[in-house]
């Protein structure tokens, strides 16, 4: 890399050993530590010049069959290609012509990934396809000028030069480093390409600044080089240092002797015999020449024009009239000088043409020049029998030529031979001048003077003796000789010339032999235009052969100069990887103490110098964002359609990149290169766990590799200095038994949640219309949990109320109300409670029978777990469980609480009490008490520890302003007290009670008076009330002021609150602390319950009758105990116990038998469905016109969104979340189904034209698919059919640059997007607006010639035109128009809806 003319590329042809002849060139190159050899050059790929007429294949099959051993089958070389074409990236563009300037074919990028060349067009492509082959083990060498950032990170080393002047050679992830030791710091959030080439470039703006910079840029080198020769324990003059990369930038232009040009003898031996170079050029030709269609219509209109104008001008000649023989040969001449002209200028520039190409694969010893020449030669001959048959159809008759049939067979003939042997003479010119310009002006001289000694201009008996031989390299000379002597021979009645005597005549000999060529054959002229032929042929293969591509040859320097290694200080490389971008953000602010630089690449790269394992280590920190991969189905099974979910329990999984468009896959293994150790920093739990795993697949095998552990894992439970510290000071082993246990939980989910998901939805979305739901859902654990909702729901409509009557005295004592209890409690007849009434009101007074009084204690909370503070969260606080955990992970990641997912209450026995203690003494609310409990605790006891982390706890102090007050100060105030509590003493109160009786009944009072309030102090929510009862003394009696008989109902159970129902899936093992709110959420998502007043759960009709079906066919389905016995199963995976592929076989072979029965009985629950939903037939309102019946549809607009067509009882999933309505009532061209038009909310929602059955039934293979597997489609700006108007064939404008993969995106013309006209992607949510006030945009039918993007034809309203003149239209490209760019907003909207929903958050 350098600046512009520091010597990259002559470098690089000088390694190549492609650096044209014209100098010398010493030096030693060495591959593989050993010197370069002849077949280096073969294998580099330069330049990107190819056979327009070709597609990307057939190029790239022609060169693997022509460069591989015939040892190699066809079918094996096939198989190469089509490998490579996959690993390029290609394989869109397989079956497109290459193209050329004139003719429009595959893309630049594409261009340069079939010749894996570069430079800046589609550099990050190009870059990406060179990256995959250099992670597949080839070396790839390339200069470049200024990549961004993103190409700048996939480099390995890099070889910074400028001014000829090596400035450092290493790795290019170290380069920041040496620069910033060397002085010189890269900006924070600079990219550091762009800063190496400003402190690399010479500043020729002043004389002033061109000084500086080149001492700068001297100065880089004598560190560059003073490094490498302390490394090799030598001395080193950095001017010879320096020298050594001049003499490979400034060449010197001396003659160049034969000795300094590369010797083709030592190049290897070709891979083909010349027969099968023959076969395959031959090939390669034909092709070639038939696809060259307008090449063809140019000349054959061309020939048929001028053949026409000889017929029209020289119609109707009469021997008879004077003037009729100067007539005739002017006619033969011109026409067989006319067709040798054109055949031979046209090889003149195709020859040229392909030179380069052939140069190229010459110089790759592909093939021999014989077999290329005489392919060449093959393939054009047919087009010039055309060229002679239409030339002479046209014209020969017309003209009144000899009248012979026989006679215009043999001028065909000779037309042709003449035409061949011009083609030989072109050929032949070309190849023996070496510039195309020089070749054209060459040619006019050769055939005037061929001309000259044709016969026609001078009697060929007349030429000089000196001269005369010239005539006979003359194909024009031979060409007339043939066509006079076939027009001439043998026929009369010519008229004399003028002044000769009335009624003389003149034979076509004595014509003849005035034209000289008296005494001549036929066959005189055929050998002679074949001699030519042959000869000129000859000419031109030998020219080729002289003119072979030369190179200069490498030769030792006469003065060796000392070798120096090149490279900076070599550090022990550690790749550390934490869950979160901000978590890596702090680990690394923490072990560099702030001594930092950071970059971005796909992700936050920080990079520090430290010490690893008491060796100097460089550090470089980044993270993933969640799961690196995801488990699904392959391709096979994603059709909801056409697979039998039945066969899914047996079908395979595979994992891949879980957010492609974020590329953590990519970044991790960029980043890893180089590396040698890797330090996990993930969440410490068994998801945590997984993903470290998911890290090494995709870090270790780009790493080096070296001996002893690679890969360490670090355990830490708050994100705080000293634990950070802690953790690096004990790193451990990932724990691979725990992952696996994860891996188990995610493919029965999948496995089982999708076999009941497809089959539930399909069968019940296609009769009923009401449901309210995307999908009806099943999961292991969301089914269970909604069963517990229903269960109460259910216990709650079963319940019967029932009266109750409770005799209740009144009596005071000191002024202070006795709250008196019956001994009896209750009683359900109301004539009894009526007997005890009379009973208490005659006995007018109550006796003190007891009093008692006691000291208890109420024990101070055990720390606190995620399912406690979910519970507080939603019961106390009103926060639903799954926001809840997003905001404790956020106070997580910023330092103010110590891990939340933990199924611990029980404290460790190191655990630091006092540091968290003392970063709580200056809180303005809770400091004082902090303090109080310093030194003053006592070491909790109790609650249960499960090894994975501490309770939670604060870390770091925070107040109500800096946390921004709501919902994320009000939970970190309850974990702040809710740990200040567990330290506290327990609260002590007195319970006093007293017992009366009055006549036959007791009754008794209690009261309560705190003694020392312990903890409740700080968590006042929790509080003894302090209630003490008046002085009573025993026997002491008490006067019935009233006695009342209450009466009451019993009254059913409330719905489960979330605190609740939390609760309940902590009890029978649903979930984790981590998935419990998960859990709860899905069944809110899936409208299944919702979340009332209270926090209650609620289950709504759906849900009812989902859990009433699975009771009635398998109760199991959802009841808690089948989930429990699983998650035990894991849980034994977990510990090592059990195995894991045994414990998933054995759980979906019962999953699968439960599957079995439940599709088998499914009647069952139908019945349930068709009482609570309506059906379909009834439900929706008239839309669109049916494509098979020609009736109108319905459109469902409850979710999902479906259309249903009564008559054909079919259904069509439409898009989610938007608004559907007809569209002009257009219909598709394909099945005849009326478009509609969806549009999503908001400003900047898309809106896109579908056909129904098109969306659910693609009509071609593997077609593009837009949203989600469910209810995803193929809208009409995803179909490739050329007749569809809304296809990106006739709406694209250009690629989306912001879609990525193996399929982008294009950029289509929303039709209805008037007045804001704008394009959109038609995969992705990048969207561009055009100019504001257009009256109208349409698309206009040329494309751009520098990009290739279809031109917008914009009109602007009167008046508001930002055009120059007040013009109102203008036709530019929105890619390369400098007006339009400036004038366009490009912004990113909405594509598709993926639903979220209830259940979320506060009031969800």
């Amino acid at each position: 890399m350098g600046p512009t003319g520091s010597g990259k590329s002559s470098l690089l042809n000088a390694l190549a050993g492609r650096l044209p002849a014209g100098g010398s060139l010493e030096g030693e190159v060495l591959v593989n530590g050993a010197p370069r050899d002849a077949q280096f050059r073969s294998i580099s790929a330069f330049d990107d010049i190819m056979f327009p007429n070709l597609t990307v294949r057939e190029t790239m099959l022609f060169a693997a069959r022509i460069r591989l051993p015939a040892s190699i089958s066809d079918q094996a070389k096939g198989a190469l290609v089509d490998a490579v074409i996959g690993r390029l990236g290609l394989a869109k563009a397989a079956g497109t012509l290459v193209g050329s300037a004139a003719e429009r074919g595959i893309s630049g990028g594409e261009r340069k990934r079939v010749n894996i060349g570069l430079d800046a067009f589609q550099a990050q492509s190009v870059m990406e396809a060179l990256h995959t082959l250099a992670g597949d083990g080839r070396t790839v060498v390339f200069c470049i000028h200024q990549p961004r950032s993103s190409i700048y990170d996939m480099f390995d080393q890099l070889l910074l030069i400028s001014e000829g002047c090596l400035c450092y050679a290493g790795p290019a992830a170290a380069a920041a480093a040496h620069f910033a030791a060397a002085g010189h710091l890269c900006p924070p959030g600079h990219s550091v390409a762009d800063f190496l080439l400003d402190i690399a470039s010479v500043d020729f703006r002043s004389p002033e600044a061109e000084a500086a910079s080149r001492a700068r840029v001297k100065g880089l080198a004598d560190v560059c080089a003073a490094q490498g020769a302390a490394a090799a324990g030598k001395d080193a003059d950095p001017e010879a240092q320096a020298q050594q990369i001049v003499a490979v930038h400034a060449v010197e232009r001396t003659p160049t002797s034969s000795r300094e040009v590369a010797d083709e003898a030592e190049l290897p031996k070709f891979a083909n015999n010349p027969a099968r170079e023959f076969q395959l050029l031959l090939s390669r030709s034909a092709r070639q020449a038939s696809r060259n269609h307008l090449e063809h219509i140019v000349l054959l209109s061309q020939t048929a024009i001028i053949a026409a104008s000889f017929a029209i001008l020289f119609s109707g000649l009469d021997p008879s009239k004077p003037g009729g023989i100067q007539d005739e040969v002017s006619l033969l001449f011109l026409s067989g000088v006319t067709v040798a002209m054109n055949s031979m200028m046209g090889c003149i520039l195709l020859l040229s043409l392909e030179q380069q190409v052939v140069n190229r694969e010459r110089a790759s010893r592909a093939y021999r020049i014989g077999p290329y020449y005489l392919a060449r030669l093959i393939t054009a001959a047919p087009l010039r029998v055309i060229q002679g048959l239409l030339f002479s159809g046209i014209m020969y008759w017309a003209a009144g030529l000899n009248p012979s049939v026989s006679a215009f067979f043999i001028f065909v003939a000779l037309i042709i031979c003449e035409d061949l042997a011009g083609q030989a003479l072109g050929l032949a010119i070309s190849a023996a001048v070496p510039h195309e310009k020089i070749a054209m002006a060459i040619a006019p001289l050769v055939v005037v003077l061929l001309m000259l000694f044709s016969g026609f201009y001078i009697n060929a008996s007349t030429i000089p003796a000196a001269l005369a031989w010239i005539k006979w390299l003359s194909h024009l000379y031979y060409g007339l000789m043939g066509l006079a002597i076939n027009d001439f021979s043998g026929r009369g009645g010519w008229a004399c010339p003028l002044g000769s005597p009335p009624g003389c005549s003149v034979s076509g000999e004595a014509i003849l032999q005035q034209l000289g060529f008296g005494g001549r054959s036929l066959g005189t002229a055929f050998m002679g235009l074949a001699v030519l032929t042959v000869g000129f042929n000859l000419l031109g293969y030998l020219a080729l052969r002289v003119r072979k591509p030369r190179y200069l040859a490498l030769r030792a320097a006469k003065k060796r100069a000392q070798l120096i290694p090149i490279h900076v200080q070599q550090l022990e490389g550690v790749l550390m990887v934490a869950e979160k971008p901000s978590l890596a953000k702090s680990i690394a602010e923490f072990l560099s103490e702030g001594r930092m630089s950071s970059r971005h690449s796909n992700l936050d790269v920080h990079e520090w110098q430290g010490s690893f394992q008491g060796r100097p280590a460089l550090f470089r920190m980044t993270s993933v964002i969640g799961h690196v991969l995801s488990i699904d189905f392959p391709a096979d099974y994603q059709s909801w359609e056409k697979v039998d979910p039945a066969t899914l329990f047996d079908a395979p999984t595979l994992k891949s990149e879980a957010n492609p468009k974020a590329r953590v896959v990519r970044h991790l293994q960029q980043e890893a290169k180089g590396c040698d150790y890797l330090v996990l920093w993930l969440d410490c739990d068994r998801e945590g766990e997984n993903i470290c795993f998911e890290v090494i697949e995709n870090t270790v095998p780009k790493m080096s590799q070296v001996p002893g552990q690679q890969v360490f894992r670090a355990r830490f439970s708050a994100i705080s200095a000293p634990e950070i510290r802690a953790a690096m000071a004990r790193l451990v082993q990932p724990n691979q038994c725990e992952a696996l246990a994860v891996d188990a939980r995610q493919e029965l989910d999948l496995k089982v949640g999708v076999a009941f998901t497809r089959f539930q939805s399909r069968f019940f979305q296609a009769k009923y219309g009401n449901l309210d739901s995307a999908v009806i859902s099943y999961g292991p654990c969301q089914t269970p949990t909604l069963g517990f909702c229903v269960e109460r729901h259910q216990a709650i409509v079963a319940f019967q109320p029932e009266p109750f009557w409770v005799v209740r005295p009144r009596a005071t004592k000191a002024g202070h109300a006795l709250n008196l209890e019956w001994g009896r409690g209750r009683v359900f007849d109301a004539e009894v409670g009526a007997m005890f009434q009379r009973l208490v009101v005659e006995a007018k007074q109550l006796r003190v029978v007891d009093v008692g009084e006691k000291e208890e204690r109420k024990g101070r909370p055990h720390g606190l777990n995620t399912v406690e503070l979910l519970k507080t969260a939603s019961s106390s606080l009103g926060i639903g469980p799954a926001y809840a955990m997003q905001v404790a992970e956020r106070l997580y990641t910023q330092g103010y609480l110590s891990y939340p997912r933990t199924e611990s209450t029980a404290y460790p026995p190191n655990f630091d009490f006092h540091t968290l203690l003392a970063a709580q003494r200056s809180h303005p609310i809770w400091g004082e008490y902090a303090a109080s409990l310093i030194g003053n605790f006592s070491i909790p006891k109790g609650g249960t520890d499960v090894g994975d982390h501490p309770p939670i706890t604060p870390v770091r102090c925070a107040t109500e302003a800096e946390l921004g007050g709501g919902d994320a100060w009000r939970l970190y105030d309850f974990v702040a007290r809710h740990f200040l509590g567990s330290l506290s003493p327990d609260c002590v109160y007195k319970k006093s009670k007293a017992s009366f009786a009055t006549g036959s009944e007791t009754f008794s009072t209690s009261g309560t008076t705190v003694v020392r309030p312990g903890f409740t102090a700080i968590m006042p929510w929790t509080a003894v009330q302090n209630a003490p009862l008046p002085p009573l003394q025993r026997g002491e009696t008490i006067p019935i002021a009233e006695v009342e008989l209450h009466q009451g109902k019993t009254s059913p159970p409330d719905y489960l609150t979330e605190a609740e129902l939390i609760g309940l899936m902590e009890k029978h093992g649903i979930g984790t602390d981590a998935s419990i709110p998960v859990h709860i959420n899905n069944v809110c998502e899936r409208n299944y319950v919702s979340i009332q007043s209270g926090r209650r759960c609620v289950p709504t009709e759906l849900g009812i009758t989902l859990i009433r079906g699975y009771q009635l066919i398998d109760p199991e389905l959802c009841r808690p105990q089948v989930r429990a016995y699983v998650e035990r199963q894991i849980d034994l995976v977990a510990k090592g116990e059990a195995d894991k592929e045994a414990v998933v076989a054995h759980c979906l072979h019962e999953f699968k038998a439960k599957f079995a029965f439940f599709v088998a009985h499914i009647q069952r629950m139908d019945t349930l469905f068709e009482a609570s939903f309506s059906p379909l037939a009834s439900s929706g309102k008239v839309l669109s016109q049916c494509g098979k019946c020609r009736r109108y549809m319905k459109l469902i607009a409850s979710r999902p969104s479906r259309l249903y067509c009564p008559t054909c009882e079919d259904v069509y999933n439409m898009p989610q979340g938007g608004s559907i309505k007809l569209y002009k009532e257009l219909a598709c061209p394909l099945d005849g189904f009326q478009l509609l038009l969806f549009s999503l909310g908001g400003a900047d929602g898309k809106t896109y034209p579908l056909c129904p059955y098109c969306y659910n039934h693609p009509p071609f293979e593997d077609a593009p698919r837009l949203g989600d597997k469910a209810s995803g489609g193929m809208p009409c700006t995803l179909c490739t059919h050329p007749t569809c108007r809304h296809s990106p064939a006739r709406m694209g404008v250009a690629p989306c640059p912001a879609c990525e993969g193996e399929a982008p995106g294009t950029l289509v013309l929303d039709p209805v997007s008037a007045p804001a006209w704008r394009l959109d992607c038609s995969r992705c949510s990048f969207l561009i607006y055009l100019p504001k006030n257009l009256h109208s945009a349409k698309l206009a039918p040329d494309s751009c010639e520098e990009c290739g993007s279809t031109l917008l034809a914009l009109d602007w309203k009167k008046g508001q035109s930002p055009l120059a003149g007040g013009d109102t239209q203008h036709t530019g490209c929105v890619v390369c128009d400098p007006l339009l760019t400036q004038l366009c907003e490009v912004k990113h909207g909405r594509a598709f809806v993926r639903r979220g929903g209830r259940g979320r958050g506060r009031g969800s």
